[in-house]
């Protein structure tokens, strides 16, 4: 019954338990522990559905934006991306190229 209706059986462990349980969850210091405590909080209070449900309402308004746009939008948005792209580029060739110009340095003193 509670797996199908209530609590997802995999979050059941976390809020069906003794009060022994309960001290060795409240000293939960590993990460994976208080990430998996967390999901299971998501789950049982329904935030999950709601991030879910979040990020699917931006990707809607992202696409409605894109259909809705004008043929000089549209074009301006593809300058803007091959901008984009092209500035990333130059951003990762001046990495290369400092990291590169500090070595140099640090070999010359």
């Amino acid at each position: 019954f509670i797996r199908d209706f209530i609590i997802p059986l995999e979050s059941a462990k976390f809020f069906l338990f003794d009060a022994e349980k309960i001290v060795s969850l409240a000293e939960a210091n590993d990460i994976e522990q208080r990430k998996e405590l967390s999901k299971a909080y998501s789950e049982v209070l329904g935030i999950k559905k709601y991030e879910d449900l979040s990020n699917n309402l931006i990707e809607l308004q992202i696409r409605y934006k894109k259909d809705s746009a004008t043929i000089e939008e549209r074009r301006r948005l593809i300058e803007l991306q091959s901008s984009e792209q092209n500035n990333e580029l130059t951003l990762t060739d001046s990495t290369a190229l400092i990291q590169e110009t500090k070595e140099t340095i640090v070999q010359l003193q």
